[in-house]
Formats: structure tokens, C-alpha cells, sequence
């Protein structure tokens, strides 16, 4: 089925503040959104945020297989090809290796790890419909440059950092590029409650620490994302552009 649409980008975790501010900019660089988040609530003040504009909502769980094959099978059926594929969705709780459980390790890698392969996985054959199909993914700085009282999301960044870089290469024969983007904490709903939540648990200096530490904005990644999808970006592949004001010491 031939869409009414003519670009077509996914976004996962649009309702955050970086879902959201990619769709704005993809909207404004004449793509059509579909946005996948979890909570239905929280679909319908995205929608109303962009109501005049060419956006679906599709309620997914990106924790259930069942649920991102609905979505994808929907979309195939609706549309019939994707030309982008951008996952926001998943954070890293606050929290040192010997406080953390099981269930929490286990949460964070199956929504973001595991979410953001699965979606690629489904968008493929989309993808390859598309003329330049581009997948995008939004990682963390602590990828690259582990934090003890980040080490949920150190670790979960670096699998995503290995997996854009393994998936790049398996598409490498088709027109789809795999890359990544790597911000430090962004100015966000996320780095907010994150905020709150080590001044609740942790010391006076380890608040002080990440209250001090510089922010990008939810448009600074959006900028990104669309310089990425662009066609002159077709020779970036399975690369990672840090957006982090210079503070990440590592190659």
C-alpha cells in the first residue's frame, strides 16, 4: 500500500522532551511522525502539541515483542515504507553497581537495549523500501565515558553504541545508514526527575557534582538527527557524533 504521505520518520519515545523536539524539526523539514510511546495519556498531549500536523500515534510497549510487531505490521499495512527510524526512548537510573537489583537491570535493558533492536529489527524491510532509509539512535555520553553512579546506563549505552555500529555494517549493501548520536544530559523532563532524585539519595557533593554538569537542549539533538537523515549524510555510517560541549575525554 503507497502512503499519502511522502517522507515517513517513526520516533520512538516521542513523548519525552527529545521525541518531542525531533518530531517538531522533522514536521518542520516536511516529514510525516509517527510517534510510539507506552502511555496512551501521554500520546494524546503529543498529538495536541502538533494537531495540524501530518503525525500518527501508535501506542507500543517497547518492553513487548507482540506489541512493537503490532505496530510494525500496522504501519507496513498503512503506509507500506518508512524513510526514518529514530529511537529516543529509555534512560539510565541513578545508582552504583551494589545498589541496584536484578529488576531494574533487567527493566532498563529490555525498554532501551532491547527496545531499540527490536524496532530496527522491525523497520528493515520499511526501511529498504525507502530510497535513503536512515536509523538514528539517541545513546548517553556515559557510553563512551562510564559513571559509577550512572553504570545502568553506562553499560546500556555502550551495548547500543556496539549494536549501531554492528547493524551499520549488516546493512552496509543496502541504502540504509545506522548511526548514533551521543548527548551529555540534555535539558529535559528525564534529567529533571533525575535530578530530583539523586538530591533525594545521594550526598551534598555528589548533588552538587551532576547539578553542576553542563546541558545541551532537546533541539540541539533534534539538529542532529536532522542532518543525519539527510541525503548528503549518506556516507556516515555506523559512526557516533557526541553532542557534550567538548566534556567527553575519550576517543
Amino acid at each position: 500500500m503507497m502512503s499519502a504521505w511522502d517522507k515517513i520518520a517513526v520516533v520512538s519515545g516521542a513523548t519525552g522532551s527529545i521525541g518531542a523536539a525531533v518530531t517538531r524539526r522533522l514536521i518542520n523539514e516536511g516529514y510525516a511522525v509517527i510517534g510510539l510511546a507506552h502511555s496512551r495519556e501521554h500520546l494524546a498531549q503529543w498529538e495536541a502539541c502538533f494537531e495540524d500536523a501530518p503525525i500518527q500515534s501508535l501506542e507500543t510497549d517497547l518492553t513487548d515483542v507482540p506489541s512493537i510487531k503490532r505496530a510494525f505490521q500496522r504501519l507496513e499495512q498503512e503506509h507500506g515504507y518508512l524513510d526514518a527510524l529514530v529511537n529516543c526512548a529509555g534512560g539510565g537510573p541513578f545508582g552504583l553497581m551494589t545498589d541496584l537489583s536484578d529488576d531494574v537491570w533487567m527493566n532498563s535493558i529490555t525498554l532501551k537495549l532491547l527496545g531499540y533492536i527490536r524496532t530496527s529489527r522491525s523497520a528493515r524491510p520499511l526501511l529498504e523500501k525507502s530510497p535513503h532509509g536512515r536509523i538514528v539512535n539517541i545513546v548517553g555520553l556515559f557510553g563512551k565515558q562510564p559513571n559509577p553512579y550512572f553504570c545502568v546506563g553506562s553499560t546500556i549505552n555502550a551495548a547500543v553504541l556496539a549494536m549501531t555500529k554492528a547493524y551499520s555494517q549488516e546493512l552496509a549493501s543496502t541504502r540504509i545508514t545506522v548511526n548514533a548520536v551521543n548527548p551529555i544530559a540534555v535539558d529535559s523532563m528525564l534529567w529533571d526527575a533525575t535530578i530530583r532524585e539523586i538530591e533525594s539519595i545521594a550526598d551534598e557533593n555528589v548533588t552538587r557534582l551532576f547539578k553542576s554538569s553542563p546541558v545541551v537542549t532537546p533541539d540541539d539533538i533534534a539538529a542532529t538527527v536532522s542532518f543525519l537523515l539527510r541525503e548528503e549524510a549518506q556516507s556516515i555510517n555506523g559512526g557516533t557524533i557526541s553532542v557534550d560541549r567538548g566534556l567527553c575525554a575519550s576517543l
